[in-house]
Protein backbone atom coordinates (compact mmCIF):
# COMPACT_ATOMS: atom_id res chain seq x y z
CA UNK A 1 0.00 0.00 0.00
CA UNK A 2 0.68 3.87 -0.17
CA UNK A 3 0.35 6.55 2.21
CA UNK A 4 -2.03 8.04 -0.41
CA UNK A 5 -4.66 4.74 -0.06
CA UNK A 6 -5.58 6.29 3.05
CA UNK A 7 -7.07 9.77 1.76
CA UNK A 8 -10.54 9.55 2.70
CA UNK A 9 -13.23 12.27 3.21
CA UNK A 10 -13.89 13.59 6.82
CA UNK A 11 -16.75 11.62 8.65
CA UNK A 12 -20.06 13.90 9.41
CA UNK A 13 -19.87 13.41 12.39
CA UNK A 14 -16.62 14.90 13.16
CA UNK A 15 -17.01 17.30 10.35
CA UNK A 16 -20.14 18.81 12.59
CA UNK A 17 -18.31 18.24 15.86
CA UNK A 18 -17.28 22.40 17.45
CA UNK A 19 -16.74 21.19 21.23
CA UNK A 20 -14.46 18.08 22.50
CA UNK A 21 -13.74 17.47 26.12
CA UNK A 22 -10.16 16.30 26.99
CA UNK A 23 -9.65 14.12 29.81
CA UNK A 24 -6.24 13.72 31.76
CA UNK A 25 -6.64 11.53 34.54
CA UNK A 26 -3.45 9.37 35.42
CA UNK A 27 -1.55 8.60 38.65
CA UNK A 28 -0.26 12.61 38.24
CA UNK A 29 -3.34 13.40 39.53
CA UNK A 30 -2.89 12.23 43.25
CA UNK A 31 0.15 14.49 43.62
CA UNK A 32 -1.77 17.32 41.60
CA UNK A 33 0.87 19.69 41.20
CA UNK A 34 2.26 22.32 39.00
CA UNK A 35 3.35 25.97 38.80
CA UNK A 36 0.91 27.71 37.19
CA UNK A 37 3.18 29.82 34.89
CA UNK A 38 1.81 30.41 31.34
CA UNK A 39 0.35 28.80 28.23
CA UNK A 40 1.99 26.90 25.91
CA UNK A 41 3.47 28.84 23.05
CA UNK A 42 3.44 31.96 25.42
CA UNK A 43 7.16 30.80 27.21
CA UNK A 44 10.04 29.46 24.42
CA UNK A 45 10.08 25.78 25.50
CA UNK A 46 13.94 26.41 25.80
CA UNK A 47 14.25 28.93 28.27
CA UNK A 48 12.77 27.19 31.30
CA UNK A 49 9.71 25.39 30.37
CA UNK A 50 10.68 22.28 31.61
CA UNK A 51 11.59 23.43 35.06
CA UNK A 52 8.27 25.47 35.50
CA UNK A 53 6.02 23.62 33.49
CA UNK A 54 2.39 24.26 34.38
CA UNK A 55 0.92 20.72 32.97
CA UNK A 56 0.75 18.72 35.99
CA UNK A 57 0.80 15.67 34.15
CA UNK A 58 4.35 15.91 33.58
CA UNK A 59 4.65 15.98 36.84
CA UNK A 60 7.32 12.35 36.23
CA UNK A 61 9.82 14.80 34.04
CA UNK A 62 9.73 17.64 36.43
CA UNK A 63 10.17 16.27 39.40
CA UNK A 64 13.74 14.46 37.96
CA UNK A 65 14.67 18.03 37.05
CA UNK A 66 17.42 18.88 39.42
CA UNK A 67 16.52 22.12 41.41
CA UNK A 68 12.93 22.54 39.80
CA UNK A 69 9.95 23.44 42.54
CA UNK A 70 8.10 20.61 41.24
CA UNK A 71 11.24 18.79 42.78
CA UNK A 72 11.10 20.18 45.99
CA UNK A 73 7.61 20.22 46.58
CA UNK A 74 7.59 16.51 45.86
CA UNK A 75 10.30 16.10 48.49
CA UNK A 76 8.24 18.29 51.28
CA UNK A 77 4.97 16.41 50.54
CA UNK A 78 5.61 13.14 49.06
CA UNK A 79 9.14 12.64 50.65
CA UNK A 80 10.42 11.72 47.72
CA UNK A 81 8.68 8.63 47.17
CA UNK A 82 9.36 6.74 43.80
CA UNK A 83 6.40 7.69 40.81
CA UNK A 84 4.85 4.41 40.92
CA UNK A 85 3.81 4.67 44.78
CA UNK A 86 1.52 7.59 43.41
CA UNK A 87 -0.26 4.50 40.87
CA UNK A 88 -0.96 2.62 44.21
CA UNK A 89 -2.26 6.00 46.29
CA UNK A 90 -4.46 6.07 43.09
CA UNK A 91 -7.82 4.81 44.26
CA UNK A 92 -10.82 6.81 41.77
CA UNK A 93 -13.10 5.66 44.84
CA UNK A 94 -15.88 8.69 43.55
CA UNK A 95 -15.69 7.98 40.23
CA UNK A 96 -19.01 8.35 38.61
CA UNK A 97 -18.71 7.87 34.56
CA UNK A 98 -22.43 8.15 33.96
CA UNK A 99 -22.45 11.58 35.96
CA UNK A 100 -19.73 12.81 34.03
CA UNK A 101 -20.97 11.94 30.59
CA UNK A 102 -23.75 13.30 31.44
CA UNK A 103 -22.21 16.76 32.37
CA UNK A 104 -20.27 16.93 29.37
CA UNK A 105 -23.32 15.87 27.40
CA UNK A 106 -25.01 19.04 28.70
CA UNK A 107 -22.23 21.32 27.59
CA UNK A 108 -23.01 20.82 24.39
CA UNK A 109 -19.59 18.12 23.83
CA UNK A 110 -20.00 15.63 20.87
CA UNK A 111 -17.02 13.71 21.85
CA UNK A 112 -15.18 13.06 24.84
CA UNK A 113 -10.92 11.70 24.90
CA UNK A 114 -9.47 10.21 27.51
CA UNK A 115 -6.17 9.73 28.37
CA UNK A 116 -5.37 5.68 27.60
CA UNK A 117 -1.35 5.89 28.54
CA UNK A 118 0.16 9.35 28.70
CA UNK A 119 4.18 10.09 29.06
CA UNK A 120 4.57 8.19 32.71
CA UNK A 121 3.41 4.89 30.13
CA UNK A 122 1.16 3.93 32.90
CA UNK A 123 -2.67 2.91 30.71
CA UNK A 124 -5.48 2.91 32.12
CA UNK A 125 -6.72 -0.29 30.92
CA UNK A 126 -4.74 -3.95 31.42
CA UNK A 127 -2.63 -3.31 28.10
CA UNK A 128 -0.46 -6.01 26.96
CA UNK A 129 3.37 -5.78 27.99
CA UNK A 130 2.86 -3.63 30.88
CA UNK A 131 3.75 -5.97 33.79
CA UNK A 132 1.14 -5.06 35.76
CA UNK A 133 1.54 -0.58 35.67
CA UNK A 134 -2.12 -0.16 34.85
CA UNK A 135 -5.31 0.65 36.72
CA UNK A 136 -6.70 -2.44 36.60
CA UNK A 137 -3.65 -4.71 38.52
CA UNK A 138 -2.92 -1.51 40.43
CA UNK A 139 -4.55 1.50 41.91
CA UNK A 140 -8.04 1.59 41.09
CA UNK A 141 -8.08 -1.93 40.12
CA UNK A 142 -10.63 -0.86 37.19
CA UNK A 143 -10.60 -0.61 33.53
CA UNK A 144 -11.20 2.88 33.33
CA UNK A 145 -10.97 3.18 29.16
CA UNK A 146 -13.91 0.73 29.21
CA UNK A 147 -16.02 2.96 31.69
CA UNK A 148 -15.58 5.92 29.82
CA UNK A 149 -16.45 4.49 26.60
CA UNK A 150 -19.28 2.60 28.00
CA UNK A 151 -20.60 5.69 29.51
CA UNK A 152 -20.17 8.37 26.34
CA UNK A 153 -21.70 6.11 24.33
CA UNK A 154 -24.63 5.82 26.48
CA UNK A 155 -24.81 9.54 26.75
CA UNK A 156 -24.71 9.86 22.67
CA UNK A 157 -20.82 10.78 22.92
CA UNK A 158 -18.58 10.10 20.23
CA UNK A 159 -15.34 8.02 22.67
CA UNK A 160 -11.50 8.73 21.39
CA UNK A 161 -8.29 7.37 22.91
CA UNK A 162 -5.50 9.61 23.40
CA UNK A 163 -2.40 7.39 23.26
CA UNK A 164 1.83 9.07 24.02
CA UNK A 165 2.91 7.00 21.40
CA UNK A 166 5.78 9.59 20.88
CA UNK A 167 7.12 9.17 24.53
CA UNK A 168 7.18 6.38 27.25
CA UNK A 169 9.39 7.02 30.38
CA UNK A 170 8.96 3.44 31.71
CA UNK A 171 9.51 1.89 28.95
CA UNK A 172 11.99 3.59 27.52
CA UNK A 173 13.54 5.59 30.11
CA UNK A 174 15.75 8.96 29.76
CA UNK A 175 17.01 11.43 31.54
CA UNK A 176 14.72 14.47 32.40
CA UNK A 177 13.59 16.71 29.27
CA UNK A 178 14.84 20.21 29.54
CA UNK A 179 14.43 21.29 26.11
CA UNK A 180 11.88 20.89 23.06
CA UNK A 181 14.63 19.02 21.02
CA UNK A 182 14.83 16.24 23.81
CA UNK A 183 10.88 15.82 23.68
CA UNK A 184 10.34 16.07 20.19
CA UNK A 185 14.26 14.22 19.10
CA UNK A 186 17.16 13.67 20.96
CA UNK A 187 15.54 11.58 23.90
CA UNK A 188 12.45 9.90 22.10
CA UNK A 189 12.24 6.29 21.33
CA UNK A 190 12.36 5.71 17.41
CA UNK A 191 13.71 1.76 17.75
CA UNK A 192 11.40 -1.47 16.28
CA UNK A 193 10.90 -3.07 20.04
CA UNK A 194 8.87 0.00 21.12
CA UNK A 195 7.39 0.36 17.89
CA UNK A 196 5.81 -3.31 18.23
CA UNK A 197 4.84 -2.61 21.89
CA UNK A 198 2.95 0.81 21.54
CA UNK A 199 1.64 -0.91 18.42
CA UNK A 200 -0.05 -3.96 20.22
CA UNK A 201 -1.00 -1.24 22.77
CA UNK A 202 -2.95 0.24 20.03
CA UNK A 203 -4.84 -3.28 18.61
CA UNK A 204 -5.66 -3.94 21.61
CA UNK A 205 -7.26 -0.05 22.22
CA UNK A 206 -9.22 -0.65 18.79
CA UNK A 207 -10.37 -4.49 19.86
CA UNK A 208 -11.42 -3.61 22.96
CA UNK A 209 -13.19 -0.75 22.69
CA UNK A 210 -13.27 0.61 18.84
CA UNK A 211 -12.93 4.24 19.60
CA UNK A 212 -14.01 7.14 17.34
CA UNK A 213 -10.71 9.08 17.74
CA UNK A 214 -7.22 7.90 17.61
CA UNK A 215 -5.08 10.98 19.20
CA UNK A 216 -1.61 10.23 19.31
CA UNK A 217 0.83 12.44 20.96
CA UNK A 218 3.95 14.12 20.16
CA UNK A 219 5.42 11.39 17.72
CA UNK A 220 5.88 7.92 16.44
CA UNK A 221 8.90 5.53 16.70
CA UNK A 222 10.26 6.07 13.41
CA UNK A 223 10.85 1.99 13.00
CA UNK A 224 7.00 1.81 12.77
CA UNK A 225 6.33 4.63 10.41
CA UNK A 226 7.87 2.49 7.00
CA UNK A 227 4.89 0.99 5.06
CA UNK A 228 3.87 -2.97 4.59
CA UNK A 229 5.94 -4.22 7.61
CA UNK A 230 4.74 -6.45 10.08
CA UNK A 231 4.87 -3.18 12.67
CA UNK A 232 3.76 -0.66 10.44
CA UNK A 233 1.59 2.57 11.14
CA UNK A 234 0.22 2.62 7.85
CA UNK A 235 -1.00 -0.64 7.51
CA UNK A 236 -3.16 -0.95 10.97
CA UNK A 237 -4.46 2.13 10.00
CA UNK A 238 -6.00 0.84 6.52
CA UNK A 239 -6.51 -2.90 7.55
CA UNK A 240 -7.62 -3.03 11.02
CA UNK A 241 -8.86 0.76 12.51
CA UNK A 242 -10.39 2.05 9.99
CA UNK A 243 -11.48 -1.37 8.74
CA UNK A 244 -13.45 -2.00 12.51
CA UNK A 245 -14.15 2.34 13.06
CA UNK A 246 -14.95 3.41 9.62
CA UNK A 247 -16.57 6.75 10.57
CA UNK A 248 -13.01 7.07 13.06
CA UNK A 249 -10.58 9.56 12.89
CA UNK A 250 -6.74 10.06 13.58
CA UNK A 251 -5.08 13.49 14.48
CA UNK A 252 -1.65 14.75 13.20
CA UNK A 253 1.06 13.98 15.41
CA UNK A 254 2.21 10.64 14.34
CA UNK A 255 4.45 12.58 12.12
CA UNK A 256 3.77 10.45 8.85
CA UNK A 257 2.02 11.69 5.91
CA UNK A 258 -1.02 10.75 6.80
CA UNK A 259 -4.11 12.64 9.52
CA UNK A 260 -8.01 13.34 9.22
CA UNK A 261 -6.87 16.37 11.17
CA UNK A 262 -4.67 18.85 12.35
CA UNK A 263 -4.07 20.49 16.18
CA UNK A 264 -2.34 23.28 17.90
CA UNK A 265 -2.18 23.07 21.77
CA UNK A 266 -3.27 26.30 23.45
CA UNK A 267 -0.81 29.42 21.82
CA UNK A 268 1.20 26.44 19.92
CA UNK A 269 1.13 25.52 16.44
CA UNK A 270 -1.45 27.86 15.77
CA UNK A 271 -0.83 28.36 11.72
CA UNK A 272 -2.40 24.54 11.54
CA UNK A 273 -5.78 26.10 11.97
CA UNK A 274 -6.26 26.88 8.34
CA UNK A 275 -8.21 25.30 5.17
CA UNK A 276 -7.46 21.73 6.44
CA UNK A 277 -9.32 20.11 9.48
CA UNK A 278 -8.40 21.66 12.45
CA UNK A 279 -8.43 21.14 16.41
CA UNK A 280 -7.37 23.38 19.11
CA UNK A 281 -6.78 21.76 22.73
CA UNK A 282 -6.35 23.73 25.54
CA UNK A 283 -7.20 22.96 29.58
CA UNK A 284 -9.57 25.06 31.08
CA UNK A 285 -6.74 26.33 33.13
CA UNK A 286 -2.70 26.24 32.34
CA UNK A 287 -2.50 22.60 32.84
CA UNK A 288 -4.71 19.65 31.27
CA UNK A 289 -4.12 17.42 34.69
CA UNK A 290 -5.71 18.26 37.61
CA UNK A 291 -3.33 20.92 39.64
CA UNK A 292 -4.29 21.74 43.54
CA UNK A 293 -2.49 25.44 42.61
CA UNK A 294 -4.89 26.46 39.86
CA UNK A 295 -8.15 27.82 40.19
CA UNK A 296 -10.91 30.08 38.47
CA UNK A 297 -7.73 33.27 38.63
CA UNK A 298 -6.14 31.09 35.85
CA UNK A 299 -8.82 29.39 33.93
CA UNK A 300 -11.01 30.75 31.15
CA UNK A 301 -14.16 32.68 32.22
CA UNK A 302 -17.11 31.11 31.08
CA UNK A 303 -17.91 33.94 28.41
CA UNK A 304 -13.84 33.36 27.16
CA UNK A 305 -14.96 29.32 27.36
CA UNK A 306 -17.93 29.97 24.94
CA UNK A 307 -15.89 32.55 23.04
CA UNK A 308 -13.21 29.94 22.20
CA UNK A 309 -15.73 27.45 20.77
CA UNK A 310 -17.33 30.09 19.01
CA UNK A 311 -14.38 31.33 17.33
CA UNK A 312 -12.93 27.98 16.32
CA UNK A 313 -16.63 27.16 15.38
CA UNK A 314 -16.31 29.94 12.73
CA UNK A 315 -13.03 29.77 11.56
CA UNK A 316 -13.28 25.99 10.47
CA UNK A 317 -12.29 24.45 13.42
CA UNK A 318 -13.75 22.73 16.79
CA UNK A 319 -12.22 22.86 19.78
CA UNK A 320 -10.97 19.69 22.68
CA UNK A 321 -11.39 21.15 26.48
CA UNK A 322 -9.22 19.25 28.76
CA UNK A 323 -10.56 18.49 31.90
CA UNK A 324 -8.63 17.14 35.05
CA UNK A 325 -10.27 14.77 37.33
CA UNK A 326 -9.02 14.64 40.25
CA UNK A 327 -7.42 11.04 41.82
CA UNK A 328 -10.86 10.25 43.60
CA UNK A 329 -12.26 10.84 40.03
CA UNK A 330 -14.15 13.91 40.70
CA UNK A 331 -13.73 17.54 38.69
CA UNK A 332 -12.89 20.40 40.71
CA UNK A 333 -15.81 22.49 41.58
CA UNK A 334 -14.47 25.63 39.20
CA UNK A 335 -14.16 23.48 36.27
CA UNK A 336 -17.74 22.33 36.90
CA UNK A 337 -19.29 25.53 36.83
CA UNK A 338 -17.65 26.37 33.85
CA UNK A 339 -18.83 23.70 32.03
CA UNK A 340 -21.90 24.42 33.19
CA UNK A 341 -21.85 28.09 32.11
CA UNK A 342 -21.38 26.46 28.36
CA UNK A 343 -24.12 24.32 28.49
CA UNK A 344 -26.67 27.25 29.43
CA UNK A 345 -25.55 29.16 26.28
CA UNK A 346 -24.58 26.20 23.97
CA UNK A 347 -28.86 25.02 25.03
CA UNK A 348 -29.70 27.40 22.18
CA UNK A 349 -26.45 28.44 20.65
CA UNK A 350 -25.35 25.41 19.46
CA UNK A 351 -28.01 25.89 16.57
CA UNK A 352 -26.09 28.32 15.37
CA UNK A 353 -22.88 26.75 15.65
CA UNK A 354 -24.41 23.76 13.08
CA UNK A 355 -25.14 25.85 10.49
CA UNK A 356 -21.25 26.86 10.33
CA UNK A 357 -19.92 25.19 7.33
CA UNK A 358 -16.25 24.85 6.45
CA UNK A 359 -15.72 26.70 3.42
CA UNK A 360 -16.31 29.69 2.11
CA UNK A 361 -15.87 32.25 5.59
CA UNK A 362 -17.30 35.40 4.75
CA UNK A 363 -15.03 38.54 6.59
CA UNK A 364 -17.20 40.92 8.22
CA UNK A 365 -14.96 43.57 9.64
CA UNK A 366 -15.26 45.09 13.32
CA UNK A 367 -13.90 49.06 13.13
CA UNK A 368 -13.07 51.42 15.56
CA UNK A 369 -13.62 49.55 18.33
CA UNK A 370 -12.79 51.00 21.80
CA UNK A 371 -14.09 51.07 25.41
CA UNK A 372 -14.73 53.86 27.24
CA UNK A 373 -14.29 54.25 30.72
CA UNK A 374 -16.36 55.93 33.52
CA UNK A 375 -13.55 58.02 34.61
CA UNK A 376 -13.31 59.83 31.37
CA UNK A 377 -17.25 60.51 31.65
CA UNK A 378 -17.39 58.12 28.27
CA UNK A 379 -15.15 60.38 26.13
CA UNK A 380 -11.94 59.50 25.53
CA UNK A 381 -11.15 55.67 24.52
CA UNK A 382 -8.73 53.67 26.33
CA UNK A 383 -6.06 51.67 24.25
CA UNK A 384 -7.91 49.17 23.09
CA UNK A 385 -8.39 47.67 19.66
CA UNK A 386 -10.22 44.48 18.14
CA UNK A 387 -9.57 42.15 14.70
CA UNK A 388 -10.56 43.45 11.62
CA UNK A 389 -12.47 40.25 10.41
CA UNK A 390 -13.49 36.76 11.74
CA UNK A 391 -10.19 35.25 10.01
CA UNK A 392 -7.64 37.07 11.97
CA UNK A 393 -5.59 37.03 14.77
CA UNK A 394 -5.62 33.65 15.41
CA UNK A 395 -2.94 33.76 18.28
CA UNK A 396 -5.67 36.30 20.51
CA UNK A 397 -7.71 33.11 20.92
CA UNK A 398 -9.56 33.63 24.10
CA UNK A 399 -11.13 36.69 24.55
CA UNK A 400 -7.91 38.97 25.15
CA UNK A 401 -8.07 41.51 28.57
CA UNK A 402 -9.08 44.37 26.05
CA UNK A 403 -10.17 42.84 23.03
CA UNK A 404 -13.71 43.91 23.42
CA UNK A 405 -15.97 42.78 20.41
CA UNK A 406 -14.82 40.69 17.25
CA UNK A 407 -17.77 39.95 14.11
CA UNK A 408 -17.75 35.77 13.77
CA UNK A 409 -18.85 34.23 10.12
CA UNK A 410 -20.51 32.12 8.93
CA UNK A 411 -20.66 30.25 5.71
CA UNK A 412 -24.13 29.83 4.23
CA UNK A 413 -25.13 26.29 5.02
CA UNK A 414 -26.52 23.95 7.19
CA UNK A 415 -29.86 24.77 9.10
CA UNK A 416 -32.07 26.50 6.68
CA UNK A 417 -29.01 28.03 4.22
CA UNK A 418 -28.27 30.87 6.47
CA UNK A 419 -25.53 32.90 7.05
CA UNK A 420 -24.72 34.32 10.60
CA UNK A 421 -22.27 37.08 11.65
CA UNK A 422 -21.88 36.55 15.51
CA UNK A 423 -20.09 39.79 17.44
CA UNK A 424 -19.03 38.56 20.82
CA UNK A 425 -17.89 40.03 23.90
CA UNK A 426 -17.72 38.79 27.27
CA UNK A 427 -19.72 41.00 30.22
CA UNK A 428 -19.45 44.37 30.34
CA UNK A 429 -17.24 44.94 34.16
CA UNK A 430 -18.32 48.49 36.00
CA UNK A 431 -14.96 50.28 36.94
CA UNK A 432 -14.29 50.67 40.12
CA UNK A 433 -16.30 52.64 42.37
CA UNK A 434 -18.37 53.91 39.81
CA UNK A 435 -22.25 53.91 39.08
CA UNK A 436 -23.58 51.37 36.45
CA UNK A 437 -26.77 53.46 35.00
CA UNK A 438 -29.03 52.38 32.48
CA UNK A 439 -28.65 55.31 29.84
CA UNK A 440 -30.38 56.52 26.93
CA UNK A 441 -31.29 53.90 24.14
CA UNK A 442 -31.43 56.54 21.96
CA UNK A 443 -28.08 57.89 22.28
CA UNK A 444 -26.37 54.22 23.18
CA UNK A 445 -26.18 54.25 26.86
CA UNK A 446 -23.36 56.58 27.16
CA UNK A 447 -24.57 58.11 30.45
CA UNK A 448 -21.77 58.97 33.64
CA UNK A 449 -20.93 56.41 35.71
CA UNK A 450 -21.29 53.89 33.28
CA UNK A 451 -19.07 51.88 31.10
CA UNK A 452 -19.99 51.06 27.77
CA UNK A 453 -18.37 49.60 23.97
CA UNK A 454 -18.49 50.63 20.85
CA UNK A 455 -18.18 48.80 17.69
CA UNK A 456 -18.81 49.91 14.21
CA UNK A 457 -19.95 46.95 11.91
CA UNK A 458 -19.32 46.85 7.82
CA UNK A 459 -21.69 44.82 5.81
CA UNK A 460 -19.84 42.45 3.32
CA UNK A 461 -20.28 44.24 -0.14
CA UNK A 462 -24.39 42.92 -1.78
CA UNK A 463 -25.29 42.16 1.71
CA UNK A 464 -27.28 43.79 4.76
CA UNK A 465 -26.92 42.78 7.81
CA UNK A 466 -30.38 41.91 10.16
CA UNK A 467 -30.83 41.93 13.97
CA UNK A 468 -33.36 40.21 15.62
CA UNK A 469 -33.79 40.59 19.40
CA UNK A 470 -36.28 38.62 21.63
CA UNK A 471 -36.89 35.28 20.23
CA UNK A 472 -33.79 35.15 18.11
CA UNK A 473 -33.47 34.43 14.30
CA UNK A 474 -36.02 32.07 12.90
CA UNK A 475 -35.45 28.50 12.95
CA UNK A 476 -32.45 28.54 14.34
CA UNK A 477 -33.95 28.36 18.00
CA UNK A 478 -31.06 30.93 18.93
CA UNK A 479 -32.21 34.00 21.83
CA UNK A 480 -30.20 36.81 22.80
CA UNK A 481 -28.69 36.96 26.09
CA UNK A 482 -30.81 37.43 29.76
CA UNK A 483 -32.06 40.95 29.78
CA UNK A 484 -30.81 42.09 26.08
CA UNK A 485 -33.21 44.24 24.01
CA UNK A 486 -32.90 46.72 21.42
CA UNK A 487 -34.12 50.19 20.59
CA UNK A 488 -33.53 51.12 16.97
CA UNK A 489 -33.63 55.40 16.41
CA UNK A 490 -35.22 56.19 13.09
CA UNK A 491 -32.15 56.64 10.74
CA UNK A 492 -31.73 60.14 9.80
CA UNK A 493 -31.72 61.10 5.65
CA UNK A 494 -28.27 59.43 4.29
CA UNK A 495 -27.18 58.36 7.61
CA UNK A 496 -26.67 54.86 9.24
CA UNK A 497 -28.96 54.43 12.08
CA UNK A 498 -27.53 53.77 15.65
CA UNK A 499 -28.24 50.39 17.49
CA UNK A 500 -28.70 50.61 21.55
CA UNK A 501 -29.20 48.18 23.87
CA UNK A 502 -32.27 49.21 26.56
CA UNK A 503 -35.58 47.90 27.82
CA UNK A 504 -38.79 46.88 25.74
CA UNK A 505 -40.55 47.76 23.71
CA UNK A 506 -38.64 45.68 21.02
CA UNK A 507 -38.92 46.73 17.51
CA UNK A 508 -39.21 44.45 14.68
CA UNK A 509 -36.16 42.65 13.03
CA UNK A 510 -34.13 45.53 11.16
CA UNK A 511 -31.56 46.02 7.95
CA UNK A 512 -28.82 47.91 8.13
CA UNK A 513 -27.34 49.47 5.06
CA UNK A 514 -24.88 47.32 2.97
CA UNK A 515 -21.37 49.00 2.56
CA UNK A 516 -22.43 51.47 5.45
CA UNK A 517 -20.55 52.09 8.82
CA UNK A 518 -22.64 51.17 11.46
CA UNK A 519 -22.62 52.24 15.09
CA UNK A 520 -23.08 49.55 17.88
CA UNK A 521 -23.24 50.65 21.43
CA UNK A 522 -23.35 47.90 24.21
CA UNK A 523 -24.48 49.22 27.33
CA UNK A 524 -22.62 48.31 30.60
CA UNK A 525 -23.64 44.86 31.75
CA UNK A 526 -25.03 43.64 28.58
CA UNK A 527 -24.10 40.05 27.65
CA UNK A 528 -23.28 38.53 24.46
CA UNK A 529 -23.14 37.19 21.97
CA UNK A 530 -24.72 39.20 19.11
CA UNK A 531 -26.04 37.70 16.29
CA UNK A 532 -26.98 39.16 12.67
CA UNK A 533 -28.60 37.49 9.97
CA UNK A 534 -26.57 38.03 6.92
CA UNK A 535 -29.45 39.05 3.61
CA UNK A 536 -28.68 39.61 0.25
CA UNK A 537 -28.74 43.38 -0.28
Amino acid sequence: MRWGDLQRDLPAWYEEAKLGIFVHWGAYSVAGWAEPTAQLGEIPEDEGWYAHNPYAEWYFNTIRIPGSPAQQHHREVWGGCDYDDLLDFWQAEKFDAAALMRLFAQAGASYVVLTTKHHDGITLWQAPGTRGRNTVQRGPHRDLVGEYAQAARRQGLKFGAYYSGGLDWWYRPGPPHLTAASVHDIHRPRDADYAAYALAHLRDLVRRYQPDVLWNDINWPDAGKELNTNISLGNFFAEEYYATCPEGVVNDRWRVPHCDFLTSEYQADRGNEGERPWENCRGLGLSFGYNQMEGESEALSVEEAIYTVVDAAARGGRVLLGVSPKADGQLPAWQVRILEGIGTWMREGRQILRTINRPGITPVQVEGAKLEDAATNGTAPNSAATSNSATDSAATNGAATNEVARVITAATGGTGGREYAFVFRPEAQPAAGSRTEPGNATTGGHSAGSRAEDITLVAPAGKVLRWCAGPGLPGTGFRAGAGIRTQVPPAQSGQPADFAYSAPPTPPAQFLPAGQRVPVHFAAGSVGPVVFEICEA
